[in-house]
Parts: C-alpha cells; structure tokens; sequence
C-alpha cells in the first residue's frame, strides 16, 4: 500500500531509504602523498677510471671502465629538469598548463638513487 505523500508504507521515515539519507558536506584534508617515479637517462660524466682497454683477440676495441667514484646523483641533477622542478619551467596559457603548474608545485624531493644500467 502506498500512503497519501507517494511513499510506501512505511518507508516514509526509514533511515535506510535513499531519499532519507542525509548528504554531508565535502571536507578539504591535508595529506601526504609519496610517488616514486623511474626513468632512464643519459648523463655526462667525467669523474671516471678506464682501468684498461686495447684490442681483444678478434681486433674489437674494448675498455674496462671503473663507475663507481662518479657523482651519479649530482650529474643527473645539473643535467636534467627533475620532476620536482617542472613547475618553474612550465609557461603556457591553458587551463591544463596552469594546472600542471600548480599540481607540479611544491614537491619535495625525499630520496634519488641512481644506478647505472
């Protein structure tokens, strides 16, 4: 049976009914987010070891190269725009640029590891 207000019996003052539930207000909260991301690049480096090199038995050059003293870190930091650093070279007039401005803004770099491939 269905009452004088179009409701079903009932239902009219039931919590559990879609048109009874209360809408609460969206809430702005701070948070912290964490993204790692990953990318391969190519850097100049010049604080190496070539610690041998010649011609192998078939006359092909080779050199053994010592790595591990270079600043890996330092060289990707002077050679590349990092994400964290995006936003201060973003110009375009669009909504989506200004967008990417903003969202690119204020990251915090918290580790960099690089290792070489």
């Amino acid at each position: 049976m269905i009452d004088g207000d179009n409701y079903p019996m009932g239902a009219k003052n039931d919590p559990r009914a879609p048109y009874n539930e209360i809408t609460i207000p969206d809430r702005e909260i701070e948070v912290e987010v964490t993204v790692t991301l990953k990318k391969t690049l190519k850097i100049l480096v010049d604080d190496y070891y070539i610690l041998d090199s010649g011609k192998d038995e078939d006359g092909n050059y080779y050199e053994e190269i010592d790595y591990s003293e270079c600043n890996l870190v330092e060289a990707v930091k002077s050679q590349h725009i990092l994400p964290q650093e995006a936003a201060d070279y973003i110009v375009t007039n669009t909504d989506k640029g200004r967008k990417a401005f903003y969202d690119l803004r204020d990251w915090k770099l918290d580790d960099i590891d690089v290792d070489l491939k």
